[in-house]
C-alpha cells in the first residue's frame, strides 16, 4: 500500500461525478451558451479549416464533469484556491451541502501546506493514501481502510488528518459513529489551525454536541475564523455576540487569546 497521490484534484474528480455534480455541471454548461450563441451555430455551420470547426471535436468529447459549470472551473489544470473558491462563491446557489462540503476540504487541503510545525514523509503518505481509499482513487472504496490511515497520520500530529478522523467519527464513516471523538480530533485539528475543524468545533460548543455547552468557546472559536474575513463566519460572531451577556464576550475574548497563542506557538 505504498501508493501516494500526486495532487488532490484527481480524487476529486471522483467526488464530482455524482447526481449533484453532473447536475450542476449540466446547468453550469447550459448557462455558458446564450442564444445568440445557439442561432450563430445552427445558422452558420463551419468549415473543417476554420478555428470554431477545429474547436468542435474536442468540445463533443469532453465528459460531462468537464463542462463549464463550477466543477470544470474547478478543477482545471490551472486552478488553484483562489479559483476554488470563486468558483464555488458563484455558485453556492446551485451546490449541495455534501458537494460544498468536499469543495472546502479540497481548500482547506491547500491551505494545510502552509501550517505551522513539521510533518513526516509517513504522515502525509497515510494521509494521500486514506484520501484514495476514501474516494476510490485507483483503489475500491474502502472507509474502514481509508480511516486507519488518517488515525495514523493524525496520531502523528497532522492536522489535516485529525480533522479526517473527527469527520469519520462524526458521520459514522469507516467507523462506528462517536460524537465526543469527533469533537476531541476537531479539537486537535483546530488548535493547530485547521478551519474547517475550528468551524465544527464553534457548532459543538454552541449546541453542546459532544461537549458540554460552551458559548463563550463558540464565540472564541467563531472569532478567530472572523478574522480571516469569511463572511459566513462574521456573521455566525456577530449572531452568538447579540446572545451573549458582557461578561460572556469577555471570557470569549480571553479564550480567542489563549487560543491564538497556541495556534501560533
Amino acid at each position: 500500500m505504498q501508493r501516494k497521490l500526486n495532487r488532490p484534484s484527481r480524487f476529486f474528480g471522483r467526488i464530482f461525478g455524482n447526481k449533484d455534480a453532473e447536475a450542476d455541471t449540466d446547468a453550469g454548461a447550459a448557462a455558458a451558451t446564450t442564444p445568440d450563441d445557439a442561432a450563430e451555430t445552427a445558422a452558420e455551420p463551419e468549415p473543417a479549416a476554420e478555428p470554431v470547426a477545429e474547436d468542435a471535436p474536442d468540445t463533443a468529447a469532453e465528459p460531462a464533469t468537464e463542462k463549464k459549470g463550477l466543477f470544470s472551473r474547478i478543477f482545471r489544470k490551472d486552478n488553484d484556491k483562489e479559483t476554488v473558491a470563486t468558483a464555488a462563491a458563484e455558485d453556492q446557489q446551485t451546490v449541495s451541502p455534501e458537494v460544498a462540503r468536499q469543495v472546502s476540504e479540497f481548500i482547506e487541503y491547500e491551505d494545510s501546506k502552509n501550517l505551522p510545525g513539521t510533518t513526516t514523509d509517513t504522515a502525509n503518505a497515510d494521509y494521500e493514501q486514506g484520501l484514495a481509499y476514501q474516494y476510490g482513487e485507483g483503489v475500491a472504496i474502502d472507509t474502514a481502510a481509508a480511516f486507519q490511515l488518517y488515525l495514523q497520520a493524525a496520531e502523528q500530529g497532522y492536522a489535516p488528518a485529525q480533522y479526517k478522523v473527527g469527520a469519520a467519527y462524526a458521520y459514522g464513516e469507516g467507523v462506528t459513529s462517536d460524537v465526543m471523538e469527533a469533537a476531541r480530533w476537531y479539537n486537535r485539528a483546530a488548535r493547530q489551525g485547521h478551519a474547517i475543524a475550528q468551524r465544527n468545533l464553534s457548532v459543538m460548543y454552541l449546541n453542546g454536541d459532544g461537549v458540554e455547552q460552551n458559548k463563550p468557546m463558540a464565540l472564541a472559536w467563531y472569532s478567530i475564523l472572523a478574522d480571516h474575513g469569511n463572511v459566513m463566519d462574521i456573521r455566525r460572531r456577530d449572531m452568538l455576540a447579540n446572545e451573549l451577556s458582557s461578561q460572556e464576550k469577555q471570557e470569549a475574548e480571553q479564550l480567542k487569546g489563549s487560543l491564538i497563542a497556541e495556534i501560533n506557538n
